[in-house]
């Protein structure tokens, strides 16, 4: 059966569409604008935003549970948790303290991958190590660390059987350029980060095929006028830029300079959040080690910077109301852009015919008012119950 989603603000996120409609069946869309005709029952959404649901590359956890180690128990807790988000897809973001243990933590989760049930979709892992710097180690444990190997890296890529779509990697490592070369070669997208690498070595990066940037201006060399450093080489080479948008890891004017340089279509929101994220203060695990949550702020004992508690849609409500961009552009960068760099496009981040009919429904300050995965309520706020009870919903939509 058809469904209607009626007279909304309806942002694809290329357009913005005022009192358009958006029509769905099967878990595709099926229409969008103002003269889409049929669908009953339909759902009148005036003073309301309908927008593609977010995507999530770069998460280590939330709601108490945690990605990085691999656990699958907490990959479907987190899963059921952060629809309510307003995300419908995510990258399941890893790390271990050996390569043999990341390949484990790979193999036991890739059955996960593409998985529906009503929670936000694993739509493969980003594996955040383990060819990076030491001198920019971040929270991780540098002992962690190794130095670029082609066969550690096919091993990896192996275990996962296609489900590995981004790799971090400081290009300024030995071996770096080759291995870059070989990981893009294969169609995994390469980031570069963790990185103290000079301007020269970050464009050599970029030479041998790297496109993407985590978490932009954190764990890296900064910008100097005399020496750009890794920083300065982000800002002006074709690569897409992740941005980390809680107001604790980038200053509001540095987010702005960023979203200038590169423009709306390569900036990415990213939460990087860790477990406690939607939880009160307390202390929550990461990598091994504990996590101190206070006032908005993820810190190790020693005051180092562990992830962040963000939220993807509190990450577009920052853009919005801190940095002052428009709310299709924040909206762009949390569902088009990060669907384009994972190469997934022809099927998420836009709403167009034939597209995934996955939802975010807003109001009129960018809260999550319902939340549809494959064209069914996968989250709906008390509030809104009887508006949607009309629709499909999946077994746990009040989760």
């Amino acid at each position: 059966m058809e469904h209607v989603l009626r007279n909304a603000t309806v942002l694809t996120p290329l357009e913005r569409l005022p009192g358009a409609h958006v029509a769905f069946s099967g878990g595709r869309l099926t229409g969008i604008g103002k003269n889409v005709r049929g669908g009953a029952p339909g759902v009148d959404l005036t003073g309301y935003t309908v927008a593609p649901g977010f995507i999530d590359m770069h998460v280590h956890g939330g709601g108490g549970y945690s990605l990085i180690d691999g656990d699958p128990r907490d990959l479907q807790g987190f899963r059921q948790w952060v629809v309510r988000t307003g995300v419908t897809g995510f990258l399941m973001s890893v790390m271990a303290a050996t390569p043999e243990e990341l390949v484990v933590a790979v193999q036991e989760n890739k059955v996960e991958v593409g998985r529906g049930d009503g929670g936000a979709c694993c739509l493969g892992f980003h594996l955040e190590g383990p060819f990076l710097s030491p001198r920019r180690r971040g929270a991780f444990d540098p002992s962690w660390f190794r130095l670029p190997d082609k066969g550690t890296m096919d091993d990896l890529l192996r275990a996962g059987e296609g489900t590995v779509r981004v790799v971090t990697v400081a290009p300024e490592l030995p071996g770096a350029p080759e291995l870059i070369q070989h990981v893009s070669q294969m169609g995994v997208l390469v980031a570069l980060g963790h990185t103290d690498a000079t301007y020269e070595d970050f464009m050599a990066g970029v030479r041998a095929g790297a496109r993407h940037v985590t978490h932009c201006y954190n764990t890296m060399r900064g910008f100097g006028h005399r020496e750009p450093g890794a920083m300065g080489a982000a800002l002006v080479a074709p690569v897409t830029a992740e941005l980390i948008t809680d107001g604790v890891h980038v200053h509001p004017a540095a987010m702005d300079l960023l979203m200038r340089m590169k423009g709306p279509g390569d900036v990415v929101l990213v939460t990087d959040a860790m477990a406690g994220a939607g939880l009160s203060d307390g202390v929550y695990p990461l990598a091994g080690r504990e996590v101190h949550v206070r006032q908005g702020r993820a810190v190790l004992a020693d005051g180092t910077l562990a992830g962040s508690v963000l939220t993807m849609d509190q990450a577009v409500r920052n853009v919005v109301g801190v940095v002052g961009r428009p709310v299709h552009e924040a909206i762009r960068m949390a569902t088009w852009n990060p669907a384009r760099c994972l190469n997934l496009h022809t099927r998420k981040g836009l709403l167009a015919p034939g597209m995934d009919a996955d939802l975010v429904i807003l109001d009129r300050e960018l809260e999550v008012a319902a939340v549809l995965v494959a064209g069914r309520v996968a989250y709906c706020r008390e509030r809104e119950r009887e508006l949607f009870s009309a629709l499909p919903r999946w077994a746990a939509d009040d989760r």
